[in-house]
């Protein structure tokens, strides 16, 4: 029965009161834990905790034998422990476990695996985890028999039914020791758990737990029948084999017999847990493959039967080698390794590399180390070996050269090696193996088993040889290992560089160290200049570095920069003068940059005017050097631009209570009379509470909004069954999960479902706005306890009115939440909303006082303090900071992140919102708020780098947050806020300046003024496509519509506002491009801004930005991704968003260039880079055809285009945008444009094309331009493409020129094969191969002078029939006769006669004869091309192809297709018929149409349906014995019902279960593409239509194992990806659809059974069960709608009757594994059906009617009750 409200507030009391005693424990526990640590010698970068402290006193002390057993330990040196951590009832069950441990596994956690020791040193991981389950808050200190039973004190039991832990209230080795002392109590109580017939308590992971860790048959003997007794329930089977192997041997054992005898290994469940104890299972469900019955079997004779260990040991039988291993290493882990050294050393080949499989998965390191370490002693000269072994040999070692690094001490690696010469040796064979391999990867594939692989990797060996060097501090080999780091593994190649260098001093070191900062990976680069930095440089490593200042790489040449301005003045001098007297550009612009950085050092001024006759003395510098020359040359006074502001323009708001302030306060006085936010506001001063006394009694507000909240509760209770509809296209019940208690907006947003019956409640109960924001406030109060109420309570009592601080606890207060702030904003005026937020920004301004502030006044401190707990705690300088931080850590909140009174903060937040002219009055008090909470921290973090998070307020917490029922809903004032000022005059023109280009605020101001610029140029202005790029369109549009507004119409307010950012950004941005043009290396103050400029204009910016790369490359990462802050990066970046300007001509671009070195290959690079160039660049060079093919080469790559892309595209050719990205080649187009340019010309264009994307997209456009002309040949292309399956060479293959219609023939083939090929792959792959052959077909089918592919395929298939005429003819081979034969139904054979007597088959001698041979190729060709042609007729029906009736006549020639023609019913205009090889006829033979040029098409079932005839054809078929090529008169139709139209998703296969691999196996030739995350799609080019199947699959949960759920079918428009009604489906591709689906779900239904789909719906499935729910007299359960609807006695629920979804009603939905219908066989429930989807959802509703005797942890601990 449900909880009241009176007791659902009772208990969340109690529950707090419990956690607050707990909080209190685990705090004492901390400070002990801390304090002992104190004293113990931990290393400084190990994390402090239990473990730590417990390792460092027990490993000694075990080791030392200074006890014999873990209790002796513990009472002797952690007797704390007892009474705080371990309460004293349960003292001597702990110390009793701890003596019995070895009776378990030692190793813990999810890939455990189930070996025992004899040794206690082995358990201080497994003692670890018992403490902490002694420790856990949910522990009750209580007698065991009372915890199960909930016989407890109020608040420890209403702590466990409200945290929903009731079933896990103890400890499991608890329950273990008390079944072990046969506690007859206890036995009846676990025996009442299991059997059901328990009241409180359930069966959980803990109850299963204790039972195997115990000694107790009896209760092993009714775990045993509890697994029997599993059935459905998956999860309660996966919780008792995963617990198995945590206990006593007799216990797995009993759990093992059993999974054997009842053949359970069928269980996905089952399969994992064995393959998780034996160490042969991944996270892959595929890998379930990997155990069997035969497994299981080899496990229960190796642990009963020590003689069958031994023969399996003896055997070659890798899985037999393996099991035996594990278990003498099952029983003692000593043992194994005994018998493991065994087999090292006299065992065979196999079983040695078997026995490296077990050792990977010990997890002992050094155990492994040292049996890997005697393996490749004895056997170096087998590299299969060393491959499965090199895992295991020096293991880890990223992360044990790591802690070399970092100078950590581990004792065990002193014992890998038995003496520092051993180890040598080691080192050296690994560097002479590293030497000698050929490649860089040698892998054994398959290796001992099937599924498993093992390779030697060069750089692994190099590693593992540097780890070794340096473990045993070897400096004479670590020096000869320096010079080989660059042969380390990229990815963490700087950990084996810092081991290496680390402390070193030797040359060697030295020299890695100086070499390292030019390695090619970044962050070794990095870490050798930390290292450099601190050294100190000789002369000759100087020299060293400076002639690295050749390279490009951004980050090496400032960093060698910095290195060298340490030198003395002299050294440096002549660095600068060497580097400018460089014949090399890139060390010249180097000495130039360090130039300039001299004349900004006050100290070295001087030092930079010596190297001037240097500078001057630089012959013919190049345009990007006089750059850094001119910018060197002292301005003189007139030339030096006025700054645009100075430190007095800071604007500082002051806040005036005029009209406008005193109407908004009124507004907020209305909702919330009891206030005091007026009065104190017009006192004018700051609110100071030194009494923590909270007010006694509530207002009459607070105490009706209490009310109302227990009212909505109640009525939201009353309705928790009806349902809605969600926008996924499910119906859910009203008290589902708050995640789902949502839907989307018509138009725009989102809402909470059902809002007429939330309306009703509000007008029954005369609710108004007043109520609505008491109710709101109320819902996000705070608890009486901690210290939030304590600091902030009269302040929120202030604000809203006395009470209005307390807390109302009530049930679905999250839904309650959602439909309150619904309520509100539905009847609110956006100008309400502002006017409050003007009031409560008003009192925070002039009211909140400094020490309520969260914004921080300083900046945490380096050495954070302890506290007198001894725990590390944050600390700020500021003391009053620190309190607030830590308040604000206690908050708790109704919904997730909302947090202290949030509602109220998103009110705040209209402060920000809203261009209206009130806007004039919230700008100052935002601006004063935020100066007051945000602006300090902004610098802080801004100084520091660091990017700044959200502020908050102690009272009003997260003012600038962003919340999603908002489209714009943070107050934080931006770049607008100052725009908005500048516009209303509140600011001058220089204060906007000062603010905008403040750190924090500039690179916004730049993205929002140049977006205005973009979206609303000036007269003249030309936009660069670039700037309009679907990479960044959105950000742009976004930043315009939310500063200017929608509408298309500007006011005349807007096109001010649109001209203020103009104007803007017309001054900032030159300040910006000014400093990165005349950069070198070193950034600028201005260079992280950059990529804020979403666009710059004029053609004097563009050539000086060309100036100033030089001859760099341009980056073309920053093309779509923005600039890297680099010299390159930036000015690429520029580059690509500068546009003309009006006046930008050829005619000036000569002007601007001449003088420059700006080649005509730049430019070219240029005008791809930035397409809004092309046309005036290509005018300058005199380039007809130029923007031809400059667009030629975008057009062909694989990439979206732009609007303005597309329309240039659009004129040169008629292929569209996808055709082009399909693949499709325009012959004309590329034909035209390298005709007008000429082959050199061309090539310039060619080269400069990898411009034009970021990655090696434009690579199909080269292939495609050396395909056309010639340069590929076909051979070698053939072969190109079958080493690669490069699929864009082999769309380029059938575009090279054709040699003869053989050459066309030749090439159809191959591409037919390809084809053929690709089905071999995964059903992504084949999929992506098949579209590729389908674009190379198109293109061949263009090349070859075809209209469509179609009419290519019919005509190469004859030509291949006629160009092998004489094969049909009977011909003599030796003694036979041999003739090849086509049957009536297309069937190709060879008959073969000896003596006029047909042989059965073709004699052996015969069948190398090249005639014969022949026959044979032919025939497979044939037996091709019957395939593909009664498919392209399939398709062709599918998609309404025509053809005429001349091209019937020319196909019926082809004996191959002539039998699927005649077989087929066509349809003209309104005739269907048969073709008789010349005219279109009816059953009677009467012609219907003989025009040649007539118009045929495959009929539809549709067309035979609808012409009324559809049976008489079929009974045609049928008396005649006519077999169709495919299903077409016998083919299923499927029409849309009513249900379906109107919507736009069909429900008619949701919630049957389908095997994915299977599915997209038997999809695949229906054209579908199987993605796992999009899942099923159908694409229809011709009509535009996508249809997608979607399939529910939960894959990170354990019913990953478990197929995935049909939810429904939908349709979107190909372009625009807009969903479509199921009315506006052409009828035949909807039948096509819904058939490929109905197919899927009956060849890959995960039940494996074929389910009768029609039977399948909602409404059948409702009808059987109120049919079965009498039989089973289950009266708890009614059907309503799509749903069942179950009263429980744990909970209530629903069952969806189409998806089988499970939701407890006011909790979340349950997952329930399922069992596969194969598993749980075929008479499992009480009646007939043959549906496994309806059997499911059935099984679910009896299971949770009678939830009280569920058993299945994994369900029970979902349950809320």
């Amino acid at each position: 029965m449900a909880k009241n409200n009176d007791q659902f507030a009772k208990e969340k009391e109690l529950a707090r009161e419990y956690e607050k005693k707990m909080a209190d424990r685990a705090q004492k526990i901390n400070a002990i834990i801390n304090k002992k640590l104190d004293s113990v010698p931990l290393n400084p970068h190990e994390v402090r905790g239990f473990p730590n402290l417990l390792g460092s006193l027990y490993i000694p002390a075990i080791s030392q034998g200074k006890y014999k057993k873990p209790s002796e330990f513990f009472l002797a040196e952690m007797p704390w422990i007892f009474g705080l951590i371990v309460y004293d009832r349960f003292k001597d069950a702990f110390l009793h476990t701890v003596d019995q441990i070895r009776d378990y596994p030692y190793s813990v956690g999810w890939g455990r695996r189930t070996f025992r020791s004899n040794n206690y040193l082995n358990y201080c991981e497994r003692i670890s985890t018992i403490v902490y389950h002694f420790r856990e808050p949910h522990c009750i200190d209580a007698d065991i028999c009372d915890v199960l039973t909930g016989n407890l004190p109020e608040d420890a039991y209403s702590y466990l039914v409200t945290r929903n832990t009731r079933t896990s209230g103890f400890a499991p080795e608890v329950l273990a020791y008390e079944l072990d002392r046969n506690n007859p109590r206890l036995e009846s109580i676990v025996t009442d758990i299991i059997n059901g017939d328990s009241s409180f308590s359930t069966v959980s992971r803990n109850l299963i737990c204790g039972i195997v860790m115990s000694h107790n048959s009896r209760m092993h003997e009714l775990l045993r029948k509890l697994l029997v007794a599993a059935k459905l329930q998956e999860g309660l089977r996966q919780a008792i084999c995963e617990e198995a192997d945590m206990g006593t041997t007799e216990a797995f054992h009993t759990i093992l017999s059993t999974i054997l005898e009842q053949d359970l290994i069928r269980y996905s469940s089952v399969k994992r847990a064995v393959g998780t104890w034996i160490g042969v299972m991944s996270e892959e469900t595929r890998d379930l493959d990997r155990i069997s019955n035969k497994s299981v079997e080899l496990i229960c004779k190796c642990l009963k039967d020590t003689s069958f260990r031994e023969k399996c040991l003896a055997s070659e039988d890798s899985m037999a080698i393996h099991i035996a291993l594990w278990s003498y290493a099952f029983e003692c882990v000593q043992n194994g390794y005994e018998v493991l050294d065994r087999i090292i050393e006299s065992g065979t080949h196999h079983q040695v590399l078997t026995a490296g499989y077990f050792v990977a998965n010990l997890e002992s390191s050094l155990i492994k180390h040292v049996a890997a370490r005697n393996v490749l002693k004895a056997r170096r000269e087998h590299n299969d070996i060393l491959a499965v072994y090199l895992p295991s040999f020096v293991p880890y070692s990223n992360y044990t050269a790591n802690s070399i690094a970092l100078g950590k001490e581990d004792q065990e690696l002193k014992l890998y090696f038995e003496s520092p010469e051993e180890a040598g040796d080691f080192c050296d064979w690994l560097v002479s193996v590293h030497n000698n391999m050929a490649k860089k990867t040698l892998e054994f594939n398959p290796c001992i088993f099937p599924w498993y692989a093992a390779s030697i990797k060069k750089s692994d060996l190099m590693e593992k040889a540097m780890v070794i060097a340096a473990m045993i501090q070897d400096q004479e080999r670590i020096d000869l290992l320096c010079p080989h780091i660059s042969d380390c593994d990229a990815f963490g190649r700087e950990i084996y560089f810092k081991m290496l260098t680390k402390g070193g001093k030797t040359e060697a070191v030295r020299k890695a160290i100086i070499n390292g900062l030019e390695d090619k990976n970044m962050d070794t680069r990095r870490a050798a200049f930390s290292y450099a930095n601190g050294m100190v440089l000789k002369a000759e490593e100087y020299l060293q570095i400076e002639n690295m200042l050749r390279l490009r790489y951004d980050d090496l040449r400032r960093g060698a920069m910095e290195l060298l301005m340490t030198q003395s003045d002299d050294a440096l001098q002549s660095t600068i003068r060497r580097l400018l007297a460089s014949s090399k550009t890139q060390m010249r612009t180097a000495g130039l940059d360090m130039v300039t950085q001299l004349i900004k050092s006050e100290n070295r001024a001087a030092l930079a005017q010596s190297c001037m006759d240097a500078v001057h003395a630089i012959s013919k510098p190049t345009t990007q050097e006089k750059i850094l020359i001119d910018a060197l040359t002292p301005q003189k006074a007139e030339e030096e631009e006025e700054p645009l502001f100075s430190e007095e323009d800071r604007y500082t708001p002051a806040i005036i209570i005029d009209d406008y302030a005193k109407s908004c306060i009124a507004a907020f006085m209305d909702l919330f009379p009891q206030s005091k936010l007026e009065k104190q506001i017009l006192a004018g001063k700051p609110v100071s509470h030194n009494s923590i006394k909270l007010p006694a009694l509530s207002c009459a507000a607070a105490q009706n909004a209490q009310k109302n909240l227990k009212s909505l509760s109640d009525f939201f209770i009353s309705h928790e069954r009806d349902t809605f509809m969600h926008h996924i296209g499910r119906e859910f019940p009203i008290g589902t999960d708050v995640r789902y208690f949502q839907i989307v907006k018509e138009g725009f947003g989102w809402t909470v479902p059902r809002m007429d019956l939330w309306e009703q409640w509000r007008d029954e109960n005369k609710i108004s706005m007043c109520d609505l924001f008491g109710m709101l406030v109320s819902c996000g109060a705070q608890t009486r306890t901690g210290s939030y109420l304590i600091r902030c309570g009269k302040y929120m009592a202030d604000i809203y009115g006395p009470g209005f601080e307390n807390r109302v606890n009530v049930r679905y207060e999250e839904h309650l939440h959602r439909i309150i702030h619904e309520l509100i904003y539905e009847n609110i005026s956006e100008e309400q909303t502002q006017k409050l937020a003007m009031a409560l920004g008003i009192w925070i301004a002039k009211c909140l006082p400094e020490d309520m502030l969260i914004g921080d006044k300083g900046s945490p401190s380096t050495e954070p303090p302890k506290n007198e707990h001894g725990e590390t705690v944050l600390h700020y300088v500021n003391s009053q900071i620190h309190i607030n931080y830590q308040t604000l850590n206690q908050l708790s909140g109704p919904a997730g992140h909302f947090i202290a009174h949030p509602q109220i903060s998103r009110i705040f937040c209209k402060l920000n919102t809203c261009f209206d002219d009130n806007l004039q009055y919230r700008i100052p008090v935002l601006l004063n708020v935020y100066e007051r909470t945000y602006a300090s921290t902004a610098k802080y973090m801004a100084d520091h780098g660091q990017p700044v998070k959200n502020r908050v307020t102690l009272v009003l917490n997260q003012l600038y947050n962003e919340y999603s029922f908002q489209i714009k809903a943070t107050a934080a004032p931006d770049a607008g806020t100052y725009l908005y000022a500048r516009h209303f005059g509140l600011i001058s023109e220089r204060s906007l300046y000062y603010h905008l280009m403040a750190p924090g605020f500039f690179r916004k101001a730049l993205e929002l003024t140049t977006a205005v610029k973009a979206m609303k140029p000036a007269d003249g202005d030309v936009v660069s496509s670039k700037t309009f790029s679907m990479y960044n369109m959105y950000s742009i549009r976004r930043g315009y519509e939310d500063f200017i507004g929608q509408n298309t119409e500007l006011s005349e307010a807007q096109l001010k506002l649109v001209q203020l950012c103009r104007q803007t950004a017309d001054k900032l941005v030159p300040v910006v491009v000014k400093k990165e043009l005349l950069r070198g290396d070193t950034p600028t103050e201005y260079s992280a801004y950059v990529s804020g400029i979403h666009v710059l204009s004029g053609m004097d910016t563009f050539v000086k930005i060309l100036s100033a790369l030089g001859k760099d490359s341009l980056d073309r990462t920053v093309y779509y991704w923005g600039s890297s802050q680099s010299k390159r990066g930036n000015l690429s970046y520029l580059l690509a968003r500068c546009v003309p300007e009006d006046g930008d001509d050829a005619v000036k671009l000569a002007k601007l260039l001449a003088g420059t070195d700006i080649t005509e290959k730049r430019l070219i690079e240029a005008a791809l880079y930035s397409p809004a160039w092309i046309d005036i660049i290509g005018e300058h060079l005199n380039l007809p055809g130029f923007k031809s093919a400059c667009y030629y080469f975008m057009a062909h790559m694989n990439e979206r285009f732009d609007e303005q892309k597309k329309a240039i595209i659009a004129r040169f050719t008629p292929l569209t945008e996808d055709e082009l990205n399909l693949g499709a080649f325009d012959v004309d187009w590329f034909h035209s444009a390298f005709n007008q340019l000429g082959e050199k010309k061309f090539d310039l264009i060619y080269d400069a094309a990898k411009y034009i994307s970021d990655g090696s997209k434009h690579t199909r456009a080269r292939k495609f331009a050396d395909a056309a002309l010639g340069r590929l040949a076909v051979e070698e292309t053939e072969n190109a493409i079958k080493d690669k399956r490069n699929k864009d060479l082999l769309m380029a293959y059938a575009i090279i020129p054709l040699n003869g219609e053989e050459d066309l023939i030749h090439r159809y083939l191959y591409l037919q094969q390809f084809l053929k090929e690709s089905r071999q792959f995964g059903s992504q792959r084949s999929t992506s191969e098949k579209k590729s052959v389908e674009a190379a077909l198109r293109n061949l089918a263009t090349n070859a002078g075809f209209s469509d592919t179609m009419r290519l395929t019919l005509r190469m298939e004859t030509k291949l029939v006629e160009n092998n005429l004489e094969l049909f003819d009977e011909k003599q081979v030796g003694e036979w006769t041999f003739q090849l034969l086509i049957d009536d139904q297309g069937t190709a054979e060879i008959r073969c006669c000896k003596d006029g007597k047909q042989l059965k088959s073709i004699p052996t001698k015969a069948k190398k004869d090249p005639y014969v041979v022949r026959l044979q190729d032919m025939k497979k060709q044939l037996t091709e091309q019957y395939r593909r042609t009664r498919r392209m007729f399939e398709q062709a029906m599918e998609d309404g192809a025509e053809f005429t009736l001349e091209e019937m006549r020319q196909l019926c020639e082809n004996p191959v297709v002539s039998p699927i023609v005649s077989k087929l019913i066509f349809k003209s205009e309104d005739a269907l018929g048969l073709f008789d090889n010349a005219n279109l006829c009816d059953l009677d033979g009467l012609i219907l149409e003989d025009r040649a040029d007539a118009k045929l098409i495959v009929a539809h079932p549709l067309h035979l349906y609808r012409s009324g005839y559809w049976h008489s054809f079929q009974k045609y078929l049928f008396e005649n014995k006519i077999a169709q090529p495919f299903r077409q008169v016998f083919r299923e139709l499927y029409v849309k019902t009513k249900e379906e139209l109107g919507c736009f998703t069909s429900l008619r296969y949701a919630g049957n279960q389908i095997q994915p691999k299977k599915a997209a196996a038997c999809l695949k030739e229906r054209r579908w593409v199987a993605d796992i995350e999009a899942g099923l799609q159908k694409i229809y080019y011709q009509d535009n239509i996508v249809a997608t199947i979607y399939a529910l699959a939960d894959w990170f949960t354990p019913a990953d194992i478990e197929a995935p759920t049909l939810e429904y079918v939908a349709f979107y428009d190909r372009k625009t990806g807009q969903a479509l009604k199921i009315d506006d489906i052409p009828d035949v591709i909807f039948s096509e659809v819904m058939r490929d689906v109905d197919m899927a779900v009956s060849v890959a239904h995960a039940g494996g059974v074929d389910p009768e789909t029609s039977h399948s719906t909602v409404e059948m499935r409702a009808a059987i069960l109120s049919f079965t729910l009498p039989l089973l007299r289950l009266k708890n359960v009614k059907v309503e709608g799509s749903h069942a609807f179950i009263d429980g006695k744990l909970a209530n629920y629903s069952v969806h009757l189409g998806s089988g979804v499970v939701h407890q009603l006011g909790g979340t939905m349950l997952n329930v594994l399922p069992v596969h219908s194969q598993h749980r066989g075929r008479f499992f429930l009480p009646f007939v059906d043959d549906d496994p989807k309806s059997a499911e959802i059935i099984s679910k509703v009896i299971l949770f009617a009678e939830d009280h005797k569920l058993k299945d942890p994994s369900i029970l601990e979902q349950i809320s009750r």
